[in-house]
């Protein structure tokens, strides 16, 4: 138990391949949610959630154990003003079925949380690029100074130049292996990142809006928006007593059998547990609501940024700027299109968004560099390929010359 909870907890850790938005949903609310179901599960399992006020006669065991069958078999509530309903199926009808399931709903709605990031973790290498191990490396540099951080032997490397070459053998390994399909399929392998870095996202905002659905089924359907609701009565001087919401005093019907027969005890109970149940729930609602609104407008925010070209080149071109990199807007389309790739440019963003423009203007200039690079081994073999080309015509003209009959 311990031991699992801890692999837990190790996971609940900042990660580097993401934004703020997303550790808001995976590490933040994940956190906050799991806290509450282990002080709720203290309070219920290890303390006394709930005390009855029995008749005079049950003595010794009896009043435990009318508490914790009236616990079990849940309470009904009844307002001050109201007489107890004298009829099995009123009773039934007001029964409060939640309280014993706090924790295990809190921690299901932990664990929902984290399904988006494992789906990003699982999934976000298939191309190639190890975003993890790069925005890791280059958060290293935003730590330990951007000179040089990574040691391989006794030579010091700069640590923009791995992640530079890394993703530039990584998206030309892609344009190769696309070229062997259909222009379909050869798109794939060059959106496939930011496409399911967004979907990721979508996941987010679908997890919340799930969560907001399953409160209001699990707390009561009587409120469309169960928070503001709830948050509404409390401000109007409306108590649990007159609302019902998390009510602190209920009802228990007990079945006493005594020399054969069945008598039915009503004891009045106090549930405690539900004072912690009403915070607890109404600061998670509200939370959820700012996470959901934070959520959908960076859902936004990253698909206009990542589907618009126009903002690709000019998040490229002001980091080009930022180093001194004079470039045509012809060189810039190029390099954007052919040399980084959606991919890359989704990539470079979250590791500006984790070590910083400085780092990420730097993996820029190195990948820029390359890119130069391989223009000009490009021009060289052309131009050796059409050198090539004309010696060979020569000597075929020559040879033909050499038949002409005189």
């Amino acid at each position: 138990m311990i031991g699992n909870l801890g692999k837990y907890l190790d996971k609940l850790k900042p990660t580097y391949d993401d934004d703020v938005i997303d550790r808001c949903n995976y590490l933040v609310t994940n956190s906050i949610l799991f806290l509450c179901a282990i002080t709720v599960a203290a309070k219920q399992y290890v303390g006394e959630p709930l005390q009855c006020w029995v008749p005079a006669e049950f003595k010794g065991g009896w009043e435990q154990y009318i508490e914790n069958y009236c616990f079990v078999e849940n309470t009904y509530f009844v307002t001050t003003n109201e007489e107890l309903p004298s009829g099995d199926a009123d009773r039934e009808s007001r029964e409060i079925h939640y309280y014993q399931w706090v924790p295990f709903i809190l921690m299901l709605q932990a664990l929902l949380f984290m399904v988006p990031r494992t789906v990003w973790k699982t999934l976000n290498w298939q191309t190639g690029l190890n975003i993890f191990a790069l925005a890791q490396a280059a958060n290293m540099t935003k730590r330990e100074g951007p000179k040089r951080v990574l040691k391989k032997g006794d030579a010091d490397l700069e640590s923009a130049a791995p992640v530079a070459h890394h993703i530039n053998f990584v998206v030309n390994f892609n344009r190769m292996r696309a070229s062997r399909y259909s222009s379909a399929v050869s798109l794939i392998w060059r959106v496939y990142v930011t496409h399911l870095y967004i979907f990721c996202k979508a996941l987010n905002l679908v997890n919340i809006v799930v969560q907001f659905v399953m409160l209001n089924h699990f707390l009561g359907p009587q409120y469309t928006f169960w928070g503001i609701g709830v948050l509404n009565d409390l401000l109007h001087g409306r108590e649990w007593s007159q609302s019902g919401h998390f009510p602190r005093v209920t009802f228990c019907d007990v079945n006493i059998r005594e020399i054969g027969n069945i008598n039915k005890k009503t004891v009045q109970c106090v549930l405690m547990i539900n004072m912690f149940n009403e915070k607890i729930f109404l600061g998670i609602w509200f939370w959820l609501l700012i996470v959901g609104v934070l959520t959908f407008l960076n859902l936004i925010y990253w698909s206009l940024i990542s589907f618009m070209p126009g903002f690709s080149r000019t998040f490229i071109g002001n980091n080009l700027a930022f180093k001194r990199i004079a470039h045509t807007p012809e060189e810039l389309e190029d390099f954007v299109d052919r040399a980084v790739s959606m991919d890359g440019v989704t990539v470079l963003r979250l590791i500006s968004d984790n070590a910083g423009e400085m780092v990420a203007s730097e993996v820029i200039s190195d990948l820029w560099q390359l890119y130069k690079n391989d223009n000009k081994r490009e021009s060289s073999q052309r131009y050796e390929d059409d050198g090539n080309m004309s010696t060979v015509s020569g000597y075929s003209a020559s040879a033909l010359l050499g038949k002409q009959p005189l």
